[in-house]
């Protein structure tokens, strides 16, 4: 999700990728069947690995006797820090996550990307593998609060769906995704969203709710 933790990004397709890799006879094949893979799972619906993933948190919160929200608590730094090492993989493969033309000194071309360019573009997937480092180390510091209860559990879950949204509702603008609503991508829209659920959370959590 946007708001569930990037790091089980190994779920979409990795190992399936690694095994095509080990099987195929020879590099071309293998890296042939590799994008193949990494294509089919860009085309799957982003609310079903946003479904899962949180399935995949409620039932580890189960199996050790955990709230959700706490939970949600200590995914959210690993979240914002996959979600952040994901973006290499969209730098380094020029995939269309890049942004707008720029004239700045670190604009950077990708002739040879997925989605090639050869003009100089702002390197989105930078500015945001930064600002998910900022945010990651922002909420493992917030986390010893919950812990010594001066946090009710779900703090550090409504914080991260307020930084993460907030900060990708900026780097869209320079990126080039289609305008769909209000002059807001769906992106944009999906974090007003998120950013407002993160709010309300925040709001609501009664002062002292800790869950050990």
């Amino acid at each position: 999700m946007t708001t569930v933790p990037r790091c089980l990004h190994i779920y979409d397709s990795g190992f399936q990728c690694l095994s095509e890799a080990l099987d195929a006879t020879d590099f071309c094949d293998s890296h042939q069947k590799v994008v193949a893979l990494e294509s089919e799972r860009l085309e799957e619906p982003p609310w079903r690995k946003t479904f899962l993933r949180f399935v995949a948190l409620v039932l580890l919160a189960r199996r050790y006797h955990m709230k959700v929200l706490l939970m949600l608590d200590v995914a959210s730094p690993a979240a914002a820090l996959g979600y952040g090492i994901g973006r290499i993989g969209c730098l380094i493969s020029g995939d269309g996550d890049y942004g707008a033309p720029t004239s700045l000194p670190w604009g950077m071309s990708f002739p040879n990307g997925l989605v090639p360019t050869t003009e100089r573009v702002h390197p989105t997937p930078i500015y945001e593998l930064l600002a998910a480092l900022v945010i990651a180390y922002f909420l493992w510091r917030i986390g010893p609060r919950i812990l010594r209860r001066e946090r009710p559990d779900g703090t550090v879950f409504a914080c991260y769906l307020m930084l993460t949204a907030w900060a990708r509702f900026l780097v869209e603008f320079i990126r080039i995704n289609p305008k769909l609503l209000l002059g807001l991508t769906n992106a944009q829209l999906a974090s007003v969203l998120c950013f407002i659920g993160g709010a309300i959370l925040l709001w609501k959590l009664p002062p002292g709710q800790h869950t050990a």
